[in-house]
């Protein structure tokens, strides 16, 4: 039996020669191009705005148990300190005017295209795999941990939806397109 994630790696690699022939292809080449230029990451305004609008769908209460308060060794009784949590935890600026107009794009979309967009933006982590692995701790003891391999979120949106990575395309394409034409009135000054 074929290993999946070797599987998996050789559709990816398809994929990827194939999208190297497309528009968007071309456009990343000259983005990543003004790049290496500038020395910094120049992300084109769609890119941006999507980016922003997953940020603003997952803005809120974490699901996922926070860390332990408290210390559960031993002494059992001591609390860590908690000077301005809120202060030492970066926070995403979000633009709620923007993610709220990607939004309503989103909502104009047929429900096989919102299928896909779930699968390609705003659920993606959901289809990591990881391995474990050792690395070296600051105090320099070798610890195990757990690093991300691959993602199969396309594989599994085409499987699950019974589309052709052709059609996966076009509806992630459709999407950005739309969101272009939302924000193709806006210069900026």
């Amino acid at each position: 039996m074929r290993d999946p994630a070797l599987v998996y790696e050789r559709i990816e690699a398809q994929e990827r020669r194939r999208l190297s022939k497309t528009e968007e292809a071309r456009h990343e080449v000259a983005r990543l191009e003004l790049e290496s230029l500038f020395g910094g990451q120049m992300t084109d305004t769609v890119s941006s705005e999507i980016e922003n609008w997953i940020a603003w769908c997952w803005e809120g209460e974490d699901p996922a148990p926070s860390e332990p308060s408290r210390c559960y060794s031993a002494e059992g009784r001591y609390t860590a300190p908690a000077l301005n949590e809120d202060d030492r935890i970066p926070q995403r600026i979000i633009n709620h005017r923007s993610a709220e107009r990607v939004q309503k794009v989103f909502d104009r979309m047929p429900d096989l295209t919102r299928q896909v967009l779930r699968f390609e933006y705003t659920q993606r982590a959901a289809y990591d795999q990881y391995e474990q692995s050792q690395e070296v701790g600051p105090d320099g003891e070798v610890r195990k941990v757990w690093v991300r391999v691959a993602n199969t979120r396309r594989l599994m949106a085409r499987l699950r939806l019974k589309i052709g990575r052709e059609e996966y395309q076009r509806h992630v394409d459709a999407f950005k397109d739309a969101v272009r034409e939302e924000f193709k009135r806006e210069v900026c000054a």
